[in-house]
């Protein structure tokens, strides 16, 4: 089994509140940072990687289902016949009651593992023990650097992520808490009591020094290259249309709940939105407003706006046949005809539409790219620093397991019969 912590220690992120605390649960995932920013219209403008950000405490090995149920063992008498010592890097050790300690906060079945085969147990405990070695040395590193956070450090920070957030994501988090009987500052209070939470952002303080560090190294010929290799697919935001829209109800699946509809209701609605539309396209032609029909006919939520829709992309998240109508409108407040798709009929009016854009190579940009790079820099490096690390580490008592054997090639096909003649 590969030791994947280097990828785990090795994720760009801006580590939020959110992400500290999706840390804790048993397959975390941290929050990275988009690769662009939200302009004002939706669409997204490309930005510069962001800065690494603190690892996850390892995460159990995943246990071979038993073949059957064991007699209830406690892992003291699972782990018998392991030195005292069952691992080592770079002076520093792991010690057998470490790595009971280890597997029973981590909630490891104990009487699944005493059900599988030497070999399958032996896997799993040479990740585990690697994994927290490898986790250990690190942190060790980072003390060594000067970036030890104590609980009130944590406290602090937790505190000024949410209160970075924006007021929605806010409130949706406290009635979260809410409704288990937490207010915030309770379960900041307990994220600062887990060893691992204090170890996320005494790292992420260390790899943000890093990059910051490594900044000096970018020059403006760096910048300025990867700008132009990345000027089309990152540095250009594309042509976007703005549009509203009537919407006419003859979709096969019901809109709200998408479960399928019978075909006689799917038949009426179709007969209703056909009655419709040469009622809608005469009041359109007479110049009534658009807003207020949308607001009469359609059954869109934009209706509550006048049918506005967001911004949005030829290769956006749109039905590509209403897409296609939008784009094809000439000119702002221009309506189409009833346009089919599967959601129903529409009307569609266009607004405005935005042409495509270069964004300049301004200095905010050139910040952004140079952390970027950085950033990228530094995690090259730390990944070679973590595959040196794993190199070094010694495990006792527990045989390495073998690589897993390379797939057969598939045969070759057979040749194709001639052609009769």
């Amino acid at each position: 089994m590969k030791c994947n912590l280097a990828k785990t220690l090795i994720v760009a992120a801006a580590t939020s509140l959110a992400a500290v605390m999706s840390a804790q649960q048993p397959n975390s995932q941290h929050v990275t940072e988009s690769a662009g920013k939200k302009t004002e219209d939706g669409t997204a403008a490309p930005a510069a990687p962001a800065a690494p950000a603190a690892p996850a405490a390892p995460a159990a090995p995943a246990a071979p289902a038993a073949p059957a149920a064991p007699a209830a063992v406690s892992l003291d008498q699972l782990l018998s016949g392991l030195p005292e010592v069952v691992g080592e890097v770079r002076g520093v050790k792991l010690t057998k009651k470490d790595l009971i300690d280890t597997m029973k906060k981590l909630n490891m079945p104990v009487d699944q593992l005493a059900g599988i085969d030497k070999s399958a147990l032996d896997g799993l405990l040479y990740e585990l023990i690697t994994n927290v070695l490898m986790e250990k040395s690190v942190m060790l590193q980072v003390e060594k650097a000067g970036f030890k956070v104590t609980r009130d450090d944590a406290l602090k920070m937790m505190k000024a992520e949410f209160d970075k957030m924006p007021k929605a994501q806010q409130d949706q988090f406290t009635n979260m808490l809410k409704q288990r009987g937490m207010t915030v500052d309770q379960y900041i209070g307990q994220m600062v009591d887990n060893p691992a939470v204090i170890n996320q952002i005494a790292l992420r303080r260390y790899m943000e020094s890093r990059v910051n560090a490594e900044e000096k190294n970018i020059t403006p010929t760096d910048i300025k290259k990867f700008y132009e290799q990345n000027k089309a697919q990152m540095f250009t935001e594309p042509e976007t249309v703005v549009a509203a829209h009537i919407l006419l109800d003859a979709a096969p699946v019901d809109l709200q709940t998408r479960q399928p509809r019978d075909q006689k209701v799917i038949a009426q609605l179709e007969a209703d939105a056909k009655k419709k539309i040469p009622e809608i396209e005469a009041r359109i032609k007479k110049g009534e407003d658009f807003g207020k029909l949308a607001a009469e006919y359609s059954v869109c939520p934009s209706k509550n706006d006048g049918g506005k829709l967001p911004a949005f992309t030829m290769e956006g998240p749109m039905d590509p046949v209403f897409t296609k109508a939008a784009f094809e409108l000439k000119k702002d407040g221009e309506v189409s005809s009833a346009v089919k798709t599967t959601f129903g009929y529409h009307f569609i009016k266009r607004i405005s539409r935005t042409p495509e854009k270069v964004l300049p190579l301004d200095a905010e940009l050139e910040n952004k790219i140079k952390k970027g790079l950085a950033s990228r820099d530094v995690q090259q490096k730390m990944r070679a620093e973590l595959e040196q690390i794993q190199k070094e580490i010694k495990v006792f008592g527990v045989k390495k397991p073998e690589p897993a054997p390379a797939p057969a090639p598939a045969p070759a096909p057979a040749p194709a019969a001639p052609a009769a003649k």
